[in-house]
């Protein structure tokens, strides 16, 4: 019964992962957002039906789990792209949401920063 739960969990878990994917090919939220809860969830499982298990009895799922692992490494970047697709989306609609990182030009003679302020320690004398 053990390993039935053990293959169930990964089951699960890589429905759940498919499922985070469509709904991120067809670009709706709420189902990307109650699958990915779904893929969470099941992993917690998995993690606490893996330490219940002997170590032999682990082996047997490791070929799934490294598939696993690979689908979530995957599904993780594609989840990347899209939100920064989605910032610069909205970095181009919105573009006052943006912070500046340097003063403007017309602030002053220098227009990366603030101009440095001397230390004292390099004084040249001139005789």
């Amino acid at each position: 019964m053990s390993r039935d739960m053990l293959q169930s969990t990964l089951d699960q878990i890589e429905i759940a992962l498919q499922q985070v994917s469509e709904a991120m090919l067809r670009n709706q939220s709420q189902p990307l957002m109650s699958a990915s809860a779904d893929v969470q969830r099941l992993s917690v499982e998995l993690a606490g039906l893996m330490r219940r298990f002997p170590q032999s009895s682990n082996k047997l799922a490791k070929a799934r789990l490294l598939s696993l692992a690979a689908m979530i490494s995957s599904t993780r970047g594609a989840l990347i792209r899209q939100g920064v697709m989605a910032e610069r989306a909205l970095a181009t609609l919105m573009p006052s949401v943006q912070a500046t990182t340097y003063k403007s030009a017309s602030a002053g003679r220098h227009p990366y920063g603030s101009v440095g302020r001397q230390s004292g320690e390099f004084r040249a004398f001139v005789a």
